[in-house]
C-alpha cells in the first residue's frame, strides 16, 4: 500500500513504543546509516538491522564524526521493521527471505523508483523528489517536532551529500535542508567536505592515481568505463574515476579473508540504458561466494573466493558493455 508523508508521519509517532527493526540493503551506506541513526532518536527503542555490513568508507566518516552506533543481523524480535533507502527484499541480502516471510508490519521508507506489491503488511513511503532518505527523515523529525542535536544535523548532512553524487543529483529543496541543518549543526560546508573525504591522504591518492594509470579503459558509445585492481579501498578509487571523467567504474580490492568490488556511474547514464548497479552487484556476487547490491549508480560485492574476480568483471563488463552498446 502506498502512502503519503502524512501518513508516514502518523505511522511512525504511533510506533515510538514499539521495538522498531530498521532495515538496510547489503553493505550499508551514509544514507542508510544516517537515517537510521537519526530516526533512532525518536524511536527509542530501534536497532539497526544490517544483513552484512558497513561501508568501510561510511566507518571511517562516522568514526571522524564521533558518531557511535551498533548494529545487528536480527530482525525476530521486533514489532515493527522500517526498511530504509531500499525498496524490494532481494536488496536486503541475508534477511531477504526472512522478510518475505514475516507478518509483521513493513515500512519501507526510500526515494528510488517504486517496486510494486499488493502485501497487506507492506506501507510504502517510495518519493523520488527526494534526493536521498535521509531528506525524508529529516522532513518526518520536522513534522514529529523533534529538536535535533548539532551532532545529529552533522550527521543528516553526511547522509543528505554522500547520496547527492557530489551535489549533481540535488534539487533546490536540497540545498533549503542543508542550509538549515548547516546552521543547526554550527558548522559550514567546507568542514562538511573536509569530513567526506577523509580518507583521501596524499598516499591514498597516489596510490588511487596509479590505480587509475594501470586500469583499462574503454569506450562504449560515447561513455568511458574504467576498471581494474585497487591498491587501497576500491570505493576510493571507483569515487576518484568518477570523478575525473569515467561514466561508469568497477575497482575491486583483495584482502587476506575477501575481495571487495566497488562499482560507480555517472547519472543519468542509469536511466538511459536501464542500468542498476546493485542489481548487478547482487546477481555477480554468487561469483566471488558473497553478498553483493546497493543502488543504480553506487553499488558493491564482497566474499570469499578471491580467485573468482577475474569472471566476476569480465561479466560485468560484459553486461554493461550490452546495455550501453546494444
Amino acid at each position: 500500500m502506498r502512502i503519503s508523508i502524512e501518513t508516514l508521519t502518523n505511522k511512525i509517532r504511533e510506533s515510538r513504543e514499539l521495538k522498531v527493526s530498521m532495515v538496510s540493503h547489503s553493505i550499508a551506506d551514509a544514507d542508510f546509516m544516517a537515517s537510521a541513526i537519526a530516526l533512532s532518536q525518536y524511536l527509542h527503542k530501534s536497532s539497526l538491522s544490517i544483513p552484512d555490513k558497513v561501508s568501510k568508507k561510511v566507518e571511517g566518516i562516522l568514526e571522524t564524526a564521533g558518531i557511535s552506533y551498533t548494529t545487528t543481523n536480527e530482525i525476530r524480535d521486533s514489532d515493527l521493521i522500517i526498511m530504509l533507502d531500499v525498496n524490494n527484499f532481494n536488496g536486503c541480502g541475508a534477511l531477504a527471505d526472512e522478510l518475505k516471510r514475516t507478518k509483521k508490519d513493513i515500512i519501507i521508507i526510500d526515494h528510488h523508483a517504486p517496486n510494486a506489491s499488493d502485501s497487506k503488511n507492506l506501507f510504502v513511503f517510495n518519493d523520488e523528489s527526494f534526493t536521498s532518505t535521509t531528506n525524508i527523515i529529516y522532513h518526518i523529525l520536522k513534522r514529529l517536532e523533534v529538536k535535533i542535536p548539532e551532532k545529529i544535523a552533522n550527521l543528516l548532512l553526511i547522509g543528505i551529500v554522500s547520496d547527492s553524487a557530489e551535489l549533481r543529483n540535488s534539487t533546490p529543496d536540497t540545498f533549503m535542508d542543508i542550509a538549515e541543518l548547516l546552521r543547526i549543526a554550527n558548522t559550514d560546508y567546507v568542514k562538511l567536505a573536509n569530513l567526506l573525504s577523509y580518507s583521501i591522504g596524499p598516499k591514498e591518492k597516489l596510490s588511487a592515481i596509479n590505480d587509475i594509470s594501470n586500469a583499462k579503459k574503454v569506450l562504449l558509445k560515447d561513455k568511458l568505463l574504467m576498471y581494474g585492481e585497487a591498491n587501497i579501498p576500491a570505493h576510493t578509487v571507483a569515487d576518484m574515476a568518477i570523478r575525473i571523467g569515467a561514466d561508469v567504474s568497477i575497482f575491486y580490492s583483495i584482502y587476506r579473508d575477501e575481495v571487495s568490488v566497488s562499482a560507480r556511474m555517472l547519472h543519468p547514464t542509469d536511466t538511459a540504458y536501464n542500468i542498476h548497479l546493485g542489481e548487478i552487484m547482487r546477481d555477480l556476487a554468487t561469483i566471488i561466494e558473497g553478498t553483493g547490491g546497493g543502488h543504480p549508480c553506487a553499488a558493491g560485492a564482497y566474499g570469499s573466493k578471491k580467485e573468482g574476480i577475474t569472471v566476476f568483471i569480465n561479466k560485468f563488463v560484459d553486461i554493461i558493455t550490452i546495455k550501453i552498446k546494444g
